[in-house]
């Protein structure tokens, strides 16, 4: 193997080890939502079951009301398990395959506090027609929520001041606009407070997961007007 075939297979898996190193970085800002997501019925239910153990101890109980308190109990373990049940997604063994319009609100959901705490207005997904549903295959699923997510964290994190969120679903991706929020301070006002290096997505984590995913990345800016498009190459 020549020299320079030897460097550009040190160079790959440079690139392949440090777009992982990004991906754990994005986990690690995901991870407290989604157990709050998980801890969120797990408490209504064991709430719910300490009213069930009081009401079927009392002999003078009506059934239906205990019928319909062991009904709720249900939904709550139904909704429990199905928040435990997403977190495969961060698995790349067992990412099951994802339509796209599903995997885009998922990760729009994920960062919309973080978002709104910093000053950003995430206006819901357009239900835009994505043609023919665009599946995805199971190698996508396991990196394309990291992608979406680095690049959402990433405009959260380099924003000068509040934005408005504008995200539209594409049949080859997203569109995101970005406009300053009207008497926010985003236009030429102070900058939002920043992350720890070690948590933010820069320029070059995003490129990383770019490059690593086969995606591509166009901005444009119009003025104080910001548009974003993430597609599929090709």
């Amino acid at each position: 193997m020549s020299p320079s075939a030897t460097r550009s297979s040190d160079d790959d898996r440079w690139r392949a080890w440090a777009a992982d190193g990004v991906r754990h970085r994005i986990l690690l800002r995901v991870l407290p939502i989604q157990r709050h997501d998980v801890l969120g019925p797990l408490s209504v239910l064991r709430m719910g079951l300490a009213v069930l153990k009081r009401r079927a101890a009392d002999a003078a109980s009506d059934a239906a009301d205990l019928q319909r308190r062991i009904g709720e109990a249900d939904v709550q373990v139904g909704e429990a398990v199905r928040m435990v049940a997403a977190l495969r997604q961060w698995d790349a063994a067992s990412a099951r395959p994802q339509a796209w319009a599903e995997l885009a609100a998922q990760a729009l959901r994920l960062v919309q506090t973080a978002a709104s705490m910093g000053g950003h207005r995430v206006e819901p997904l357009e239900a835009a027609d994505p043609g023919p549903g665009l599946r995805l295959d199971e190698v996508e699923a396991a990196r394309l929520p990291y992608l979406l997510l680095g690049l959402l964290m990433h405009l959260q994190d380099t924003a000068p001041g509040p934005r408005l969120w504008r995200p539209r679903l594409l049949a080859d991706g997203l569109q995101l606009g970005l406009e300053p929020l009207a008497g926010a301070g985003g236009g030429d006002g102070a900058a939002l407070p920043a992350l720890p290096s070690a948590q933010m997505i820069d320029a070059q984590a995003l490129d990383l997961l770019l490059v690593d995913s086969g995606w591509v990345l166009a901005r444009t800016d119009r003025g104080a007007l910001t548009e974003v498009r993430l597609q599929r190459p090709g």
